[in-house]
């Protein structure tokens, strides 16, 4: 939601194709987004400057953003080639800011930054192996968190992605992008 009364909805047509239309107390025209065939189910969110992001995965496991607002958007961008064993989820991170966080094949947890051009490199976030999709919250100016089911069903403890141009230090690891 960019204001009070503004909503954007996104949805995968049954085409598999991604659309979105904004309510502004009218619903406007719906209007594909880029997307290409979508695998699994996509993850919205909006910024408090009104910037709303969705990250979903192609069926060859890569991950794809795609910014806009209401009736603009910017393109679909591939941030990751191959991978994702999870739909990815995105947070906001910031004002215009948000972070995308996925599982891997290898069960490992990654994130990156996702921006208008797609984003930054990739960084490991737990090289644990995990299980299901990761859930992840952010409230700027904190870090955001991430949490993970383990292979043997107990959580693991919260663990803190860097943000753009910030490091974090999760179980004795620095992470860095």
């Amino acid at each position: 939601s960019q204001a009070p009364v503004d909503i954007e909805l996104t949805w995968t047509a049954t085409d598999g194709t991604l659309w979105a239309a904004a309510y502004t107390g009218t619903l406007s025209a719906s209007m594909p987004l880029d997307s290409g065939p979508v695998t699994g189910n996509p993850d919205a969110v909006s910024t408090s400057n009104g910037t709303v992001g969705v990250v979903w995965r192609d069926s060859a496991g890569n991950l794809w953003t795609e910014l806009g607002a209401s009736t603009m958007w910017f393109g679909a961008h591939e941030v990751g080639q191959g991978g994702l064993a999870s739909d990815p989820t995105v947070v906001a991170s910031g004002a215009g800011t948000m972070d995308a966080v996925w599982r891997t094949q290898t069960g490992s947890v990654w994130a990156a930054g996702v921006t208008q051009n797609g984003g930054p490199n990739q960084v490991e976030v737990d090289s644990s192996v995990s299980m299901g999709r990761p859930a992840a919250a952010g409230s700027a100016p904190r870090p955001l968190a991430v949490v993970v089911q383990r292979q043997d069903g107990s959580r693991a403890p919260p663990l803190h992605p860097p943000a753009t141009g910030r490091t974090s230090t999760t179980g004795g690891d620095t992470v860095g992008r």
